[in-house]
């Protein structure tokens, strides 16, 4: 949880957890594809309603990363 609860508004966390929105810090979408992957392997194991937050976040997540972060050829 403290992960979540330390994520700024476009879910891509900042290097340092501690730096919120308008610090402008670079972010690590690294980090940010691994906490994906892991809330999708955890989902497997959880109950039902569980299941489906954090597979709701996980894509927001990688929503997040791909309109904002991917590399894109122009």
């Amino acid at each position: 949880e403290y992960y979540l609860e330390h994520l700024p508004s476009d879910l891509v966390p900042y290097w340092d957890l501690e730096f919120t929105d308008g610090s402008g810090e670079p972010r690590d979408s690294s980090s940010a594809s691994i906490a994906v992957c892991g809330m999708l392997e955890m989902a497997k194991y959880l109950e039902e309603q569980e299941k489906k937050q954090y597979t709701s976040l996980a894509k927001k997540i990688m929503k997040s990363l791909y309109d904002s972060y991917a590399v894109k050829d122009a």
